[in-house]
């Protein structure tokens, strides 16, 4: 069953995507989902790519997310197993991390103050954006949608097979799995995040559960 909803939607489209109907654009998923219950109309991907606010952090648009990481690992596995080999696991493990969140954390920092509204917004737009770019590489079941929270498990993940081949699972959580932490602390107080486990660290999933604070 497909319901096409007026050009500028609102919570119509929000309900047709949470009952598991088919999504008539091109961008769907809970990332979209979360903007369209936030802010209300939105412009879609044919108008302005909402992947444009991670111009900074793609690098290269062509570019697949997926890809950019293969290229960062090919430059990072083979220095920290020679800083491992130096000056022991912990060690080397600790530096490389510390330095990792340290850039990730100013990066999306930056993206956020480059967006305008309230942080919520700024949360929703990089959260979409987010989406959109690893679409492809993940699988996601939805599990509760509404003005509270947004819950969702992804079920399998290109990225963490990845890493995991690799035997640096660790390193994937810091590339690719602390970054949903960095792109929330966006949303201030307006919003948080909460998830207990990763495919990345062995589960069989990894559970997104997001709460929203009530609107002032």
């Amino acid at each position: 069953m497909l319901v096409r909803p007026r050009r500028k939607a609102g919570r119509e489209v929000l309900w047709i995507l949470a009952a598991g109907l088919t999504c008539p654009y091109r961008v769907c998923g809970p990332w979209l989902l979360g903007v369209l219950l936030i802010d209300g109309p939105v412009k879609f991907a044919q108008e302005e790519r909402m992947t444009d606010v991670f111009d900074a952090y793609l690098v290269d648009p062509k570019v697949s997310l997926l890809d950019k990481t293969r290229i960062q690992a090919q430059v990072l596995v083979p220095v920290l197993r020679a800083l491992r080999a130096k000056m022991g696991k912990d060690h080397a493990d600790a530096i490389v991390k510390q330095a990792l969140r340290d850039w990730s954390r100013q990066l999306f920092a930056a993206i956020g103050d480059g967006i305008e509204g309230s942080p919520r917004r700024k949360w929703a737009t990089m959260h979409s954006a987010l989406g959109e770019i690893t679409a492809r590489e993940v699988e996601v079941e939805m599990r509760r949608h509404d003005k509270e929270a947004l819950e969702f498990d992804v079920t399998r993940c290109r990225f963490a097979e990845f890493f995991r081949a690799l035997g640096e699972p660790e390193l994937g959580a810091l590339l690719i799995c602390e970054t949903d932490f960095d792109i929330a602390a966006a949303g201030d107080n307006e919003m948080s995040l909460d998830r207990s486990q990763t495919i990345m660290q062995g589960a069989p999933s990894c559970t997104f559960r997001y709460k929203f604070a009530p609107r002032q």
